[in-house]
């Protein structure tokens, strides 16, 4: 996840307040857990939407710079929000492209852009590697929780296809099987990587600069997991 002390990489302070506004609110979503509180907050951005700010000091925020910048396209929150809904009434995914659309919407970062980007529009299927990366990412460094907690990680088919083994408590054995199927998605975000490196010439420079270092971020936090899966597996 994006650190409110990463956005200091931005250095006009206008364009850093705007984000550190958007993000914000997308990390506020991002960490309510239940139908309910989704759907409240979503009736708060309803209002807005509406005319009627919040005294919820996020959203009072939010108008002063939806005032500043009026290009910014909200809406995105609230596919966020309803996305995430629907996530949480049925967390297993069965394919591998099932798991790709996960991505594409519920990754906080991503949506930041799809926000913030004045051309976003023409910057979709950018935005949409930057957000596969980083969910991916985040499931091979966190998929034992996420399996633990039944929130969406591995696909069923991928599961089936690898072989993967569960143990007598119901989580994910780590054997050579798990390794493979790790691997293949670490595989994956490589791909996806070296292709938004060819993309990254559309991105504004304040852009690129959190881009890159957000996926270098990702990208050595990815290493060190396959290094002690490649310790963890000599040991069996």
């Amino acid at each position: 996840m994006l650190q409110d002390k990463d956005l200091k990489l931005i250095k006009d302070k206008k364009i850093r307040n705007l984000y550190q506004t958007i993000y914000s609110h997308l990390k506020h979503i991002e960490q309510l857990h239940t139908v309910e509180d989704l759907n409240a907050y979503n009736t708060l951005f309803k209002a807005y939407k509406n005319g009627y700010t919040s005294n919820h000091k996020l959203f009072k925020a939010l108008l002063k710079e939806h005032l500043a910048n009026p290009y910014i396209y909200i809406d995105w929150f609230q596919v966020f929000i309803t996305s995430k809904i629907d996530y949480l009434n049925r967390p297993k995914l069965k394919q591998l492209d099932d798991l790709l659309k996960y991505c594409e919407l519920q990754s906080s970062f991503g949506y930041l852009f799809l926000i913030t980007d004045t051309l976003a529009k023409h910057h979709v299927s950018f935005i949409n590697l930057i957000s596969r990366i980083d969910i991916l990412s985040y499931i091979l460094i966190h998929d034992l929780n996420l399996d633990k907690n039944n929130l969406p990680y591995y696909p069923q088919n991928l599961i089936l296809d690898f072989g993967i083994e569960y143990a007598m408590d119901g989580s994910l054995m780590k054997n050579e099987k798990y390794i493979a199927l790790w691997e293949y998605i670490h595989f994956k975000i490589q791909g996806f990587i070296k292709e938004l490196d060819t993309t990254l010439i559309q991105f504004q420079a304040h852009e690129v600069t959190l881009i890159t270092f957000y996926i270098e971020n990702i990208d050595s936090k990815l290493k060190q997991k396959r290094r002690d899966l490649m310790d963890y597996l000599k040991t069996l």
